[in-house]
């Protein structure tokens, strides 16, 4: 099997408890869309090779199935269809544990999304009395909204509790807004682009309390007690804010004292769980780079104590001989000195980790770098953002390019890989400076054993970035937000002209990120050797595509059979993903009938950008989060024969296809006129 970080592995599927009985608390939390996704996204997937009609990134896992199936695209297609699950997340477990240690029982839903709705409403109409939704991985207002009001809609009564990032950025907001930093004109511009929380205050939402706060451990808790007990005296609790009459109410913020994040992922994890399992070392971070908009959401950095975290990773189910690990703080290593004590701490711990984590390149030396492999570590992510140094110092952010390549080789040397993100449009950027960003990528190694993935970002100007501050607006000239802005150097629409040039100047040997292949760290069957043939193969293949003549002049059916040649050496040893039925016998259309749409319902649902788009069509909007249409939606995304006994909701499917662009018409069902 591929070795995913499964949300499964932290979800047994319960609806009610062993004895029968419902829940007291249900807990929602997790990724309800892809932050990344509108930050030059369509501009990205010009970087990808694509497969068939409907333009299948040509991920490692999907070419696996591709070349098993003979090149059948849909085969391949349908031989993932949910597996591709989205990555564990700290914050659900972590609510999950710390409730449950309270003596409640508690039911967590890992994901705000797809099949993870269908359970959440099982679980709801069980009886649940309260939900707490988290929303330090959902990224809009919108999102929150849905959510939340999923939960209303499938039970009136549930009491919804809801905190977490994007709580506490919106509440800061609104403070930005009550001294006067922002203005009405302000207001009007981001309020244009997406929906705002609290801005509004009587504007009515799905949910009976917020709570607002760095941490928000000890709030949960008290009120908690106070809800299921019946104590109305919660109103008066600080940090919260809750509706009375007509509008929210805000009541005091007090910062709460530090409270170690002590875990026990026994309780959870499966035993033989391979998902690479989220470990924070720390709270906050020490760097204030100027596009960050976390840079104010906690007073200052907290490095837990090294016995909790050592205590976490103990608990963590030891699977082929190793702990998987992913270390999830912006800059697991803010300096050399601290690296250096950190990692000698795990490496005499004997902790057997493999383990993934962010970093900066700054931070790198051939030391440290070989303390990092010697621990256990094998990818890296970092945000370089750019090699220009016009760029970096207005970022706050500046290393040299002579430095920057020199850490990527430490790493590479080390057998360590990489994944480096870029932002592209900063106040600074022109031509030149992209330039010298992509001649800089050009440099990175490529005769070691690990790999170098890329990420390139739309410059998005955030409401609580210092970017987006009065002063350093007026000192650039920035002008607009969010994804639509101008400045003294670039416009937005110009920085996705520079993005799509990417895939023509950078050489094969690196690679774009691939979004299925976050999901599936490992690759059984396929050597770090494999992989990187693959990778290169899979660049020319994509370069040919957009015009560029490949230097070993090998043609397309060449390159492909190469391809083809990696995967069926080691198809022996991966056996199938999943059982898949064969295709149905085409249908011959009889006069009176259409084909019957296809649409990619679980994209539907947790794409950001899609659900503003069908926000826009009220009537479409509460049939798509109608609990018992949603259900129906996915039964059909499984089964589309569906679609033939019903007509409704194949009527459904063409208008959502319609609206959203996504999916296709299919070629192998009908539906009646």
């Amino acid at each position: 099997m591929s070795i995913a970080m499964a949300s499964e592995a932290v979800c047994d599927d319960s609806i009610v408890t062993p004895d029968g009985k419902p829940f007291d608390i249900v807990v929602c939390a997790g990724s309800c869309s892809d932050a990344t996704a509108a930050a030059g996204g369509e501009q990205r997937k010009g970087t990808f090779l694509t497969i068939g009609e409907d333009a299948h990134p040509a991920s490692i896992p999907f070419l696996r199935e591709y070349f098993r199936y003979n090149r059948d695209v849909d085969m391949a297609a349908r031989a993932l269809v949910g597996l591709e699950q989205r990555e564990v997340t700290c914050a659900g477990p972590y609510i999950r544990n710390l409730i449950a240690a309270e003596g409640y029982t508690v039911a967590l839903v890992p994901h705000c999304e797809g099949a993870h709705l269908l359970r959440l409403k099982r679980i709801l109409e069980a009886g649940t009395r309260v939900a707490v939704v988290s929303t330090a991985m959902i990224y809009a207002a919108e999102l929150v909204e849905m959510v939340c009001g999923f939960i209303k809609e499938c039970a009136p009564d549930t009491t919804v509790i809801c905190g977490g990032t994007h709580i506490l950025k919106a509440w800061k907001l609104k403070q930005l807004v009550d001294k006067g930093v922002y203005n009405q004109e302000h207001v009007k511009m981001y309020t244009a682009v997406t929906q705002q929380l609290f801005l509004d205050v009587h504007q009515p939402l799905p949910v009976d309390a917020f709570i607002v706060n760095a941490r928000g451990e000890i709030t949960l808790r008290a009120l908690l007690k106070k809800m299921l007990s019946g104590d109305e005296s919660w109103r008066e609790m600080d940090n919260i804010i809750h509706w009375r009459k007509d509008e929210w109410v805000f009541n005091t913020m007090v910062e709460e004292p530090y409270t170690p994040l002590v875990m026990d992922w026994s309780l959870i994890l499966p035993p033989d769980s391979r998902c690479f399992v989220p470990i924070p070392v720390a709270t906050g971070c020490p760097f204030h780079c100027s596009f960050c908009d976390f840079w104010d959401l906690h007073s200052k950095e907290t490095r837990h104590p090294i016995e909790v975290i050592i205590g976490n990773i103990r608990s963590i189910p030891v699977v082929d001989d190793v702990r998987r690990i992913f270390f999830t703080d912006d800059n697991l290593i803010p300096n050399k000195e601290y690296g250096m004590k950190f990692l000698k701490i795990l490496y005499d711990a004997d902790l057997h980790m493999r383990w993934i984590s962010f970093i900066r390149a700054a931070t790198v030396t051939e030391e440290l770098a070989e303390m990092m492999a010697k621990t256990g570590c094998t990818k890296v992510m970092i945000g370089v953002e750019s090699a220009a140094y016009e760029v970096q110092k207005n970022m706050n952010k500046v290393i040299s390019p002579d430095k920057l390549v020199a850490a990527i080789r430490a790493l590479n040397k080390n057998g360590i890989s990489t994944f480096t993100t870029y932002i592209c449009g900063f106040p600074g950027e022109t031509e030149d400076t992209f330039r010298t960003t992509l001649d800089t990528m050009n440099q990175y190694p490529c005769e070691y054993n690990a790999t170098n993935e890329y990420q390139f970002l739309k410059f998005a100007a955030l409401p609580l970035a210092k970017i987006s501050m009065p002063e350093l607006r007026e000192k650039f000239h920035l002008i607009g937000g969010y994804l639509t802005w101008k400045h003294d150097t670039l416009d937005s629409d110009k920085a996705g002209e520079l993005m799509e040039r990417v895939a023509h100047v950078l050489k094969p040997d690196l690679t774009p990120y691939y979004p299925a292949e976050a999901y599936f760290i490992e690759d059984p069957g396929v050597t770090i050797e494999d992989k990187k043939q693959i990778i290169r193969l899979r660049g020319l293949i994509a370069r040919a595509g957009v015009g560029i003549v490949n230097e070993d002049n090998h043609d397309q059916a060449a390159l492909w059979n190469a391809l083809e040649a990696i995967f069926k050496k080691s198809e022996a040893m991966v056996p199938p993903m999943q059982k898949i039925a064969p295709p149905p016998e085409p249908v011959v259309l009889q006069p009176g009938q259409k084909r019957r749409p296809k649409v990619d319902v679980q994209k539907v649902m947790s794409d950001h950008t899609v659900i503003k788009r069908l926000m826009k069509s009220p009537k479409i909007w509460l049939q798509v989060t109608n609990p018992k249409m949603l259900g129906k939606l996915m039964q059909a995304a499984v089964d589309p024969s569906v679609l033939d006994k019903d007509p409704k909701l194949a009527r459904l499917c063409e208008k959502l296809q319609k609206i959203t662009g996504i999916g296709a018409e299919g070629g192998a069902h009908t539906v009646m006129e």
